[in-house]
């Protein structure tokens, strides 16, 4: 029994420490961070579902969007703010020396948010594309874009230490944690972030003293976390690290951009000229800013409407990248071979590289900061409520009809029409019409035909073309064959009336709901609360009722 008492004991004490904050923040890979990032991580599961809602032969290009623009509420600034991917492509990076790259090589601002809306669209160079295409790029993309703005967090990082805003858990500590958790995000092995990608290519061009990024670079984003702490500050070195990681970046997607080139000439499928030109869009810029024509000649390559790759693309695209990579600091016996190639051979070119390549020293992780639990918010109310109120901003105003005796109903038709024939703004029963209507200079003749449509539909509403009169500036009207040849009187409506009579009451009370929405707000969020947490005190100290009850239960049933 005794035993038993310790056992229960032990683990009410160590989950009681857990609670109260002998913890450390989670580990990303091989990296621990000194701030509490678990928020920022989870954009990464907001790429996961933008994922699912594309699965499948009929994508939800919608819920996609709504996910892109509003986020899934899961990565929170705060219980009422959330984290999204279109947040991350609208945000202007211009004087940052990663985004400035890509400005410098052609790009606008914000490309990022341009194609990703395209692809959702089907516009631009996604107009009539294949399925398969769009889905891969967008499915990618998102991934390419959450690498890109990490560089934002290194940057800010940077800029902070130069303030000497340094101390563990903010300004320049936190910024960098942010970086790497943009990079590896919230799934193990950092799989579905830009991570795991680099992981996969490490494995595609391994061999002959190729370099593995996925290892290399966890040991540069630990020198530079060191190198941006208040004890062990050093400017110069943690701009080596954060330009030395850009360049592990550019390892991963040329290699990316190399393997897609290759297979979609000799067996093309869009699919796979889907994936190089979505990672390849993430080094673009950087590219394009040291070799702007082997840039070009990339992008040229993986041009996502092009039908297919031509045999010989693979060779001179390859002739131009390893022309490039001494520019970018690089050499081509760090970058690799492709393992299944089978057009390297045939490619004029070839790498002499004999000796490895120099990089700053890594470092290893920092020690784990006592902390407390990091707290994982839930701003999926939020997200919703954005979703909604911009949907509500969308919707065109309809606006009261007014009841006369029985004559409501072809008055509000007559409202209608005049409002699509005049062209004012598109109700959902006259968009179509309208939006004839508004293209009349593009398409000739297409205001007198519909014209007489509604012409010969006033009669069966009870109404007539001398009721609907004549916009008093048009000047395609006389222009038109059908004439107005009503010459009765004025259409006879059912008799109105004057107002009622006033009634004697009481003054009218102006009433005040609005702590009743709030409560019902609150009731719906608290529902959605997952974690329940009660508190029993033992001599003034507080150990959660959950860890002790928790504590017991393990002891009597393990």
């Amino acid at each position: 029994m005794a035993c038993r008492s310790a056992r229960f004991l032990a683990l009410a004490l160590l989950l009681a420490m857990r609670c109260l904050g002998a913890s450390a923040y989670p580990a990303l890979g091989g990296y621990m961070p000194v701030s509490n990032v678990l928020e920022h991580t989870e954009i990464i599961k907001d790429v996961i579902a933008f994922g699912k809602a594309l699965a499948g032969e009929s994508p939800d290009y919608a819920t996609a969007k709504k996910i892109y623009v509003f986020g899934a509420g899961n990565s929170c600034k705060s219980p009422t703010s959330v984290r999204t991917l279109q947040g991350f492509a609208r945000a202007d990076l211009t004087g940052e020396s990663f985004a400035d790259k890509f400005i410098a090589g052609g790009f606008q601002a914000k490309f990022w948010d341009t194609v990703i809306l395209a692809a959702l669209d089907g516009t631009k160079d996604f107009a009539g594309a294949m399925r398969t295409k769009r889905v891969t790029s967008l499915k990618k993309l998102v991934v390419g874009l959450c690498n890109f703005y990490a560089s934002h967090e290194l940057e800010a990082a940077i800029q902070k230490l130069k303030i000497g805003d340094s101390a563990d858990g903010s300004g320049s500590t936190l910024a960098w944690d942010e970086g790497m958790a943009f990079y590896y995000g919230s799934e193990p092995d950092g799989t579905e972030a830009a991570f795991g990608e680099a992981a996969e290519y490490d494995a595609d061009f391994e061999g002959n003293g190729s370099l593995a990024v996925s290892i290399e670079i966890v040991s540069q984003f630990n020198a530079g976390l060191h190198f941006v702490r208040n004890s062990t500050a050093n400017l110069t070195n943690a701009i080596g690290a954060r330009d030395t990681i850009y360049k592990l970046w550019a390892l991963t997607y040329i290699r990316a951009a190399l393997k897609y080139v290759e297979l979609s000439e000799t067996s093309y499928n869009g699919k796979v000229h889907a994936e190089g030109f979505a990672w390849y869009m993430a080094i673009d810029g950087f590219v394009a800013s040291y070799h702007a024509s082997a840039a070009k000649a990339m992008r040229d390559a993986l041009n996502i409407s092009k039908p297919s790759v031509p045999s010989g693309t693979f060779c001179a695209v390859r002739d131009q990248i390893l022309q490039a990579l001494p520019a970018m600091g690089l050499d081509c016996k760090a970058l690799g071979t492709y393992k299944n190639s089978t057009l390297t051979a045939t490619c004029p070119s070839v790498c002499n590289v004999s000796t490895s390549l120099h990089l700053p020293a890594g470092r290893s992780p920092a020690a784990k900061m006592n902390a407390s639990a990091s707290s994982n918010l839930d701003c999926s109310m939020a997200a919703a409520t954005a979703a909604a109120n911009a949907a509500a901003k969308e919707t065109t105003p309809i606006s009261a009809a007014v009841s006369f005796s029985g004559a409501s109903v072809p008055l509000m038709a007559f409202s209608l029409a005049a409002w699509a024939m005049f062209g004012v703004r598109c109700l959902p029963m006259t968009c179509r019409l309208a939006s004839a209507l508004e293209k009349e200079n593009s398409l000739s003749g297409t205001f007198c035909a519909v014209r007489d449509q509604i012409l010969q539909a006033l009669p069966a509403m009870g109404l007539d073309c001398k009721a609907l009169v004549t916009y008093k500036n048009s000047t395609l009207t006389a222009a038109c064959p059908s004439a107005c040849n009503v010459s009765s009187a004025q259409l006879h409506l059912p008799a109105g009336r004057s107002p009622a009579a006033e009634m004697s009451a009481s003054a009218l009370s102006n009433l005040d709901c609005r702590v009743a929405a709030d409560t019902a707000a609150a009731e719906a969020a608290a529902k959605e609360t997952t974690a329940l947490s009660a508190a029993v005190s033992f001599s003034g100290a507080s150990v959660p009722l959950m860890a002790f009850s928790l504590a017991a239960w393990a002891t009597v049933w393990i």
